[in-house]
């Protein structure tokens, strides 16, 4: 019965990182105006990333069950007490979060991906084991290559769609043809940086040399056993990765990849040291690291910069995140506010808006404190010196398994995946959902056989453990520039690998623990489970239920309070109490019916503002928000005169200038907002200060760098402003 509940708990857990790095996720219920400009493909719900969480918890409450009725005692794997320090500071974080919502799903998510790569070490008991995780692995890596590649060779066919739709797809997005957000846009499509399935080329190529350098020990191993044909297959493997990976066109993923290759080969070498010795090793591996870090920072604070122009983009982002840290250095800003926060900091110098500093360390101390930060270097540290230190396996858990085995397991994964994901993929169109479930199944299976095949020809010998853990650093190091570990694909597969490279170590002690700690893991579990079902199902199903039924209901003719949407919507936000985006969605409800209904233009706005201001009250640093009730405010004050409304019209915009004040355009919606505001009420005060915003934001987009031309003011928009500029000015001239 227990190894059965053990099974059932691997093999859950094999298909969750199987199909993560397959599969796009998201935090926030908010959707991407990109992805709706599309029709077809919807964006990724923060449902399914619940659900996958409490899929990883109910895995390891398998296990906990499990290990109450075992004997065996609990395998550490060095990850435990700077999780637990993670744990305390993510959890406060999220009651001081702007956005608690996100604060509070993506914090239920990374402690369930640090969970799975627990639970997994103890799961992995037996050679076979590893090398069937590691077979599921693989293979995902094999799907990412596939995806990069098929991205490469049909871009031409999607830069032709895109010009062929570009008109309509931006005028749905409300998105002038001639704005910086196109050029932006246009130029990174351009780029032609392949991104998998993953959004990000960089964090694609963390994934590949994470699953990379592992086919390469793989290889080695077979060549060594002397299994041509296996080697072969393998080796076809880590081709495809080593191209995927080239048009990344990552060049950070590449240098990682070399760091990872000269570790693989000191790996190999302090293999056969003794155990102190390893340690001893390790240790100084970490000074080592500790010293260069001291010195690329030094460097950087000594030339203000650091050389080459990727790595100089990242200086700006740790400096500005600096600041951030130190306005909340105790309990950090929550998981996913970083970027609401990062604005007001920010300088015109530094132009990209960012949503994460690209730095691990960094972010974990901006959005968890130093609490997280320091927990997170212990986790890391932990985990790396408990590898080091890793015995081989004893001679009985050197275990065989016939091929009839392993074709059961890798249908069963390959199928389990491959339905799961078909609803995942956030499309309507069954010629994409066929074409996507083949290409990607097809090069899982490839994947998959390769190692299974060398595996399952002879005796199970040496797992390449060493390619395993420089695998694992290699990811690390690139995270220091990138930002990998927060996405959940990458994330679960990290720690998966994680796993796998302490899962050798066997307990010092086979005796029964005391009955109390054998149930410990399991109470544990059930109350982790009970608070994600509780905090983030539960409330999130709710409210995206009520959101769906709202999409469906149209305007009707009649007055407000006949509206069916405004009660869908009103449902929606009363069911999940955290989340902005009902009563962000019913403001822009309440603006379109303002259109449609002029004869209902006033009660409409207010409503509208009711809304946003709630949204407000829950995402309270949401810049877009705060922009667009300004806009609301200055419509409604425009149709009634009141100086109150103008006043608090004015206000907004305040309030959006100082979440955003390196903003050129944000300036000028101040001064827009000032300039109508003095127009009206004959104020010579607001018009004077009208005048000197105009000004001020023609010089601050004057300082931006002179190789930033995306994001500077065009011509036309120079123009406008001066135009303003003097309108107002000869309003003045009257008064």
């Amino acid at each position: 019965m227990r190894r059965l509940v053990e099974t059932a708990s691997l093999f859950v857990l094999i298909v969750v990182v199987a199909l993560r790095p397959l599969i796009a996720e998201s935090y926030d219920s908010a959707g991407s105006s990109l992805t709706s400009a599309l029709g077809a493909v919807s964006d990724p719900r923060p449902l399914h990333t619940l659900l996958i969480d409490l899929t990883i918890l109910l895995a390891c409450l398998g296990w906990a069950v499990a290990h109450g009725l075992s004997p065996r005692s609990y395998r550490r794997t060095g990850m435990e007490w700077g999780l637990a320090l993670i744990a305390v500071a993510a959890l406060a974080s999220c009651f001081v979060a702007g956005n608690k919502r996100l604060a509070i799903n993506a914090t239920i998510d990374w402690l369930s991906m640090a969970a799975l790569g627990i639970v997994l070490a103890q799961l992995v008991d037996t050679a076979w084991r590893r090398w069937l995780v590691l077979s599921a692995i693989i293979a995902s890596g094999a799907a990412q290559s596939a995806q990069c590649i098929d991205q490469a060779f049909g871009f031409d066919d999607d830069w032709n769609h895109y010009l062929s739709i570009r008109e309509d797809f931006w005028h749905k997005q409300g998105v002038a043809l001639d704005s910086s957000k196109v050029e932006q846009f246009e130029r990174r499509m351009q780029a032609r940086e392949a991104p998998g399935f993953l959004q990000h080329s960089n964090v694609a190529g963390s994934h590949l040399i994470l699953v990379g350098l592992p086919v390469l020990g793989v290889c080695l191993e077979f060549l060594r056993r002397r299994l041509a044909v296996q080697a072969a297959l393998s080796l076809v493997v880590l081709g495809a990765i080593i191209a995927a990976l080239i048009l990344t066109k990552s060049r950070g993923a590449m240098v990682a990849l070399g760091a990872g290759l000269v570790l693989y080969g000191m790996i190999r070498v302090a293999a056969s040291w003794p155990k102190a010795r390893r340690w001893r090793a390790a240790c100084v591996l970490w000074v080592m690291i500790a010293l260069g870090i001291a010195a690329i920072v030094g460097y950087g604070w000594r030339k203000g910069t650091l050389p080459d122009a990727s790595l100089a983009f990242r200086w700006e982002y740790w400096t500005s995140s600096l600041a951030l840290f130190r306005h909340d250095p105790l309990t950090g800003v929550g998981r996913e506010n970083f970027g609401r926060h990062y604005t007001q900091f920010k300088s015109i110098e530094s132009p990209e808006e960012i949503a994460n500093p690209h730095n691990l360390l960094v972010q974990a101390g901006c959005e968890w404190g130093i609490i997280g930060a320091v927990g997170l270097v212990i986790m890391i540290v932990g985990w790396s010196l408990r590898g080091a230190t890793s015995e081989p396996e004893s001679s009985a858990a050197r275990q065989d398994k016939p091929a009839g085995n392993w074709i059961a397991w890798g249908l069963g994964l390959g199928l389990v995946m491959t339905l799961i994901r078909v609803p995942l993929l956030g499309s309507n169109d069954a010629a994409f959902l066929y074409y996507s479930s083949m290409m990607a199944g097809l090069a899982w299976a490839f994947g998959f056989a390769a190692v299974a095949s060398g595996v399952s020809a002879g005796q199970v010998s040496q797992f390449p453990r060493a390619a395993v853990i420089a695998g694992a650093a290699a990811f690390l190091i690139h995270d220091l520039i990138s930002f990998a570990l927060w996405v959940p694909g990458t994330a679960t597969t990290f720690f998966a690998i994680a796993a796998l490279t302490v899962s050798r170590t066997e307990p010092k002690s086979m005796d029964r623990p005391a009955r109390w700690g054998r149930w410990l893991h399991a109470v544990g579990m059930i109350l982790a489970i009970i608070l994600v079902v509780i905090l983030g199902v539960i409330p999130v199903a709710r409210a995206e239920r009520r959101m769906m039924a709202a999409t469906g209901a149209g305007l009707v003719r009649g007055p407000l309070t006949t509206q069916p949407v405004l009660g869908f919507l009103q449902a929606a936000s009363g069911a999940d109490p955290f989340d902005p985006t009902p009563q962000a969605a019913r403001a822009e409800w309440f603006m379109a019916y303002s259109q449609a209904v002029p004869e209902h233009r006033d009660a409409a706005q207010r409503g509208a503002i009711e809304a946003l201001s709630e949204a407000i009250r829950r995402d309270p640093l949401n810049i877009g928000l705060w922009r667009r009730r300004t806009l609301v405010r200055g419509t409604l004050a425009e149709g009634s005169g009141s100086r109150a409304d103008y006043d608090a019209a004015v206000d907004d915009a305040r309030q959006t200038l100082s979440l955003y004040p390196a903003n050129p355009a944000d300036w000028v919606l101040l001064a827009d907002t000032l300039a109508k505001a003095g127009e009206a009420l004959a104020s010579r005060e607001m018009l004077q200060e009208a005048a000197l915003h105009y000004v001020y934001a023609l010089h601050l987009d004057e300082r931006r760098p002179s190789w930033e031309t995306i994001r500077r003011m065009r011509a036309a928009e120079k123009a406008a402003i001066e135009e303003k500029l003097q309108k107002t000015r000869g309003l003045l001239g009257r008064l």
